[in-house]
C-alpha cells in the first residue's frame, strides 16, 4: 500500500477528508491521529520543517497529513502527495464565517475581517495557490503571492498524486479509491460543514473576488485535470 503525504488546505473539506483516511488506514498509522493533536498547543499540527527533519522517525507512519506546503513532500521520500482544493469563492466565505464564528467580539463583521490586512494576507489571499507553490515553511504567514509562487502552483497541480475537489466530494472518494485501491467511498463524512454560507453584499463579493484570481485559474487547471481523470475511468 502506498505511503500518503495529506496536503490539508484549510477549509477546503480537509477534515472530513482526514478522518475518512484515519477510518481507513487507522488511527496508529496516521501522523498525526488526533491523540498526537491532543497533545499539541492548541491541537495544531507541529511545524513543516520539524516534520522534514524527523522524517526517519516518522516514516512508519502510512499518512503524514497537515496544514502544510506542497514543497514538503521534497523531503519525504517515498510518501505520494494529495490533496483536496475548492471553489476559490466558496473556501474564503467558509474562512470568513470560521473566523466570525471563532471571534469573541461582537463587533467583527465581514467587512472588518477583510479589512484586516494581516488577516487577508495569511489566509485568504490566493491561499491555494500559496500553499501547492511557496517554498517549505509555515502556510499561515503573511505573504504576498508572487508570480514565482503562482507558477510553481500550477506545475504542482500537475505533478500531485491525486487532487481532489471538494464541489465533487463523492467522485473524488471514488477516483481516490481507484488509484489508491482504498475503500473511502463507504466513509464518506462531512465534518466542520458549515450550515449556510454567508449572505454578502455585491461590494464585499467584488472585494473578494479581487482577492482570489489566482486561486480561481489554479482551480480551473485542477477542475480540468480532475474530470479529465474521472472521464478516462468512466470510458473504461
Amino acid at each position: 500500500m502506498d505511503k500518503i503525504y495529506f496536503v490539508h488546505i484549510m477549509k477546503t473539506g480537509g477534515t472530513s477528508f482526514r478522518q475518512m483516511l484515519t477510518e481507513e488506514y487507522k488511527r496508529k498509522s496516521i501522523y498525526p491521529n488526533g491523540n498526537d493533536l491532543d497533545s499539541f498547543p492548541n491541537r495544531w499540527y507541529p511545524k513543516a520543517e520539524w516534520v522534514a527533519e524527523n522524517i526517519n522517525v516518522l516514516r512508519n507512519h502510512k499518512v503524514l497529513v497537515g496544514h502544510y506546503p506542497y514543497s514538503l513532500r521534497n523531503s519525504l521520500g517515498e510518501y505520494k502527495c494529495v490533496t483536496v482544493i475548492r471553489d476559490p469563492y466558496k473556501r474564503t466565505l467558509s474562512m470568513l464565517g470560521h473566523k466570525l464564528k471563532k471571534t469573541k467580539d461582537p463587533t467583527v463583521t465581514i467587512e472588518k475581517l477583510l479589512n484586516n490586512e494581516s488577516f487577508v494576507s495569511k489566509q485568504i489571499l490566493n491561499y491555494q495557490t500559496k500553499v501547492l507553490g511557496m517554498p517549505l515553511g509555515e502556510v499561515n504567514i503573511v505573504d504576498i503571492v508572487t508570480d514565482e509562487t503562482f507558477s510553481n502552483a500550477k506545475d504542482n497541480i500537475r505533478h500531485l498524486d491525486f487532487i481532489g475537489i471538494n464541489e465533487y466530494f463523492s467522485e473524488s472518494c471514488f477516483l481516490y479509491d481507484h488509484r489508491f485501491g482504498t475503500s473511502l467511498v463507504d466513509k464518506i463524512r462531512h465534518d466542520n460543514k458549515a450550515k449556510r454560507s454567508l449572505d454578502v453584499s455585491v461590494e464585499i463579493k467584488k472585494k473578494i473576488e479581487g482577492l482570489i484570481e489566482m486561486d480561481v485559474e489554479l482551480y480551473d487547471l485542477a477542475l480540468k485535470r480532475f474530470r479529465s481523470e474521472l472521464e478516462s475511468i468512466n470510458s473504461k
